[in-house]
């Protein structure tokens, strides 16, 4: 080869090892450029979480100590001072890696973040508190004088930002997922060859866990809940018969019987297109995984008459009401066949 072609084959070759490095570095430069801000962006809003739950709790919870007995108030507040000693040390280790003298390229945030998801099993004691937590706040919330406390906090105490008690004892609801989703596009910007990538990495398939474990164990807390209260409303059933079930959902249910044409009845209607006569019944089901449970509700008059009280059994269960479901997840009437119509609210 000539020696002037060889000398220009070989700047050639420079100037595209050139661009390519210019091109990889710019890359690598982007990636940094959002990985910092995402790293940033965990690190503010946990110093802002934290700050939140303590003036819920001095901005709130401490006033409502001379209204509300203590009973009640663990229920509203539930293990919130848990929630901040855990968050509060997440928040100074934030602090510390993403500081300006730690945070570079190199620098590790997955590490951090990945021994205190171990601790976030607290939130369990909390999210299946916090249905109870909006009922008893919303029943102390009658109170006048209380209801009066809540609100000129929020119109003028500047601290608070113009959030209710509400508003604040909905944020640990809503904090991991936000951790979570903030680990998801960390690691879309971590290159795999990066020391932080398998942290990461791991963080994000233990807390996915912990939250799926935590939403399967509210579940199971509501349903408790559920089927305790459905057996002090519905008269007639033995205790604990249904708190071994999953319930999923209750409403109005139309049961049409086809009956033979001739049959003279006041709740009957004759069907014109066929003849035999179709009766029509409207009763309130509860629907479990295995079972159907229908009921009628009691009037008032009917509630006094068998000295139930008000605020105590609102429906009438009597035998044999409960309808097996198959695996085929069609019912089955032992006595005549039905064709049932579900109504949803």
């Amino acid at each position: 080869m000539d020696p002037t072609d060889l000398k220009n084959v070989i700047r050639i070759q420079a100037m595209v090892r050139t661009v390519t490095a210019a091109k990889h570095m710019k890359k690598k430069v982007h990636r940094h450029v959002f990985r910092t801000k995402i790293a940033h962006e965990l690190k503010s809003t946990e110093q802002s979480f934290v700050s939140d739950l303590i003036t819920c709790i001095e901005e709130y919870e401490t006033p409502l100590r001379a209204l509300i007995k203590k009973e009640k108030l663990d229920v509203i507040f539930s293990n919130i001072s848990e929630l901040i000693k855990v968050h509060k040390t997440l928040a100074a280790e934030f602090e510390q890696r993403i500081s300006k003298n730690e945070w570079n390229y190199h620098a590790s945030i997955g590490d951090v973040i990945l021994p205190v998801i171990d601790q976030f099993a607290v939130y369990e004691t909390y999210i299946n508190n916090y249905n109870q937590a909006t009922i008893m706040l919303k029943d102390q919330r009658e109170n006048s004088v209380v209801s009066k406390l809540l609100d000129s906090k929020v119109s003028e105490v500047k601290r608070v930002r113009g959030l209710s008690l509400e508003s604040y004892l909905i944020m640990p609801i809503q904090r991991l997922p936000r951790i979570l989703l903030l680990i998801r596009e960390l690691i879309k910007y971590t290159p795999k060859s990066h020391v932080d990538a398998i942290h990461l990495e791991a963080a994000y398939a233990k807390l996915t866990a912990l939250t799926q474990a935590l939403n399967y164990s509210k579940k199971l807390n509501e349903n408790v809940h559920k089927t305790l209260a459905l057996e002090k409303e519905i008269s007639g059933l033995q205790l604990g018969f249904l708190t071994a079930h999953q319930f999923t959902h209750e409403g109005a249910l139309e049961v049409l019987k086809e009956k033979k044409a001739g049959v003279l009845d006041r709740t009957v209607k004759k069907d014109s297109s066929a003849k035999s006569i179709v009766q029509k019944k409207t009763v309130y089901v509860f629907l479990f995984n295995n079972f159907l449970l229908y009921a009628k509700k009691l009037s008032a008059s009917q509630k006094a008459i068998a000295k139930l009280g008000p605020g105590k059994a609102v429906y009438k269960f009597s035998s044999p009401t409960v309808i097996k479901l198959l695996a085929t997840d069609k019912a089955v009437a032992t006595q005549s066949t039905c064709m049932f119509f579900f109504h949803y609210y």
